[in-house]
């Protein structure tokens, strides 16, 4: 895969933006000090990274965002922090902070969520 680089004019003084494939990203630090991804994907997010993390595109819809937690409440994983970003095409991205990463069962779960239509994780 190949990335790319760049300074991003934000909505912040400082902002970098990374790309590689399907995947952008855009990231700040704020106060000095605290990292955070303020773009996934093309959606507005502020999110600071953290150990582990589930991200999801969905369906703009009731419920989706309930049956995540429980499916991962169910499994034991707690959810530190969340945040959800949605669009005028009703497409929505949320950035789960959890205390430790999701099994492989856990993420097929995740997947079979009709709705859902992309789940993935990634650790800090």
């Amino acid at each position: 895969m190949r990335w790319a680089l760049r300074l991003k004019r934000s909505g912040f003084a400082r902002a970098v933006s990374l790309s590689g494939g399907a995947t952008k990203l855009a990231g700040t630090i704020v106060h000095g000090q605290q990292i955070r991804l303020v773009e996934i994907d093309g959606f507005e997010i502020d999110f600071a990274p953290q150990t582990h993390a589930v991200v999801t595109h969905h369906a703009d819809v009731p419920g989706i965002v309930g049956k995540v937690g429980t499916i991962l409440g169910d499994a034991g994983i707690n959810i530190s922090t969340m945040s959800v970003a949605r669009r005028a095409d009703r497409q929505a991205l949320m950035v789960l902070a959890v205390d430790r990463a999701p099994t492989e069962s856990v993420m097929v779960q995740l997947k079979s969520i009709t709705g859902l239509n992309e789940a993935r994780t990634f650790a800090v």
